[in-house]
């Protein structure tokens, strides 16, 4: 009788076990697809001046629903026809720690240097960076993205419409 007792036990003990086991990978799987599926909320990029041809500065701002890391990329992807080869420095009045921004082919990459704070949850951020030249009259999807260090997705796309006059 005892020894029937004992094996219940044990068959309760592993049932237990597996359990707890099957609610760590459920909650590892479900953070991890949160973070990797979450969005860049109310983005906007605009040129400083908008006109054909014009060298300029383009500020790029959102808001996300949970933290920058202090070393985060931020990619702001342009389409064809517009010139992003002198693009060397990129500043911010909301991130701190400061940035080295990179371009290859239609994208630019500025990427925190990890000494600045995170960015909170809801704040707004804030990066502009400096001589673009715009493309020919017309309208135009730049697309920003968010890659941890590593380049690992960390925010999915989203797309910004502007327009560039004569």
């Amino acid at each position: 009788m005892a020894e029937i007792h004992l094996q219940q036990l044990r068959n309760d003990k592993m049932k237990n076990i597996i359990r707890i086991a099957l609610a760590i990978v459920c909650i590892f799987c479900f953070s991890s697809l949160s973070a990797s599926g979450a969005t860049i909320d109310s983005l906007s990029v605009k040129p400083v001046n908008p006109e054909a041809e014009a060298i300029t500065i383009y500020e790029v701002s959102f808001v996300l629903s949970d933290t920058l890391p202090s070393d985060a990329v931020i990619t702001v992807t342009f389409p064809d026809g517009f010139d992003l080869s002198r693009v060397k420095l990129a500043g911010s009045s909301t991130i701190n720690g400061g940035f080295k921004v990179s371009v290859d082919g239609q994208r630019v990459a500025i990427k925190r240097s990890g000494l600045g704070r995170p960015i909170l949850p809801g704040e707004n951020v804030e990066v502009k960076f400096a001589n673009v030249r715009n493309a020919p009259p017309g309208s135009y999807e730049i697309s920003v993205t968010i890659l941890d260090q590593t380049g690992e997705l960390l925010r999915t796309e989203k797309k910004s419409a502007i327009i560039i006059f004569p």
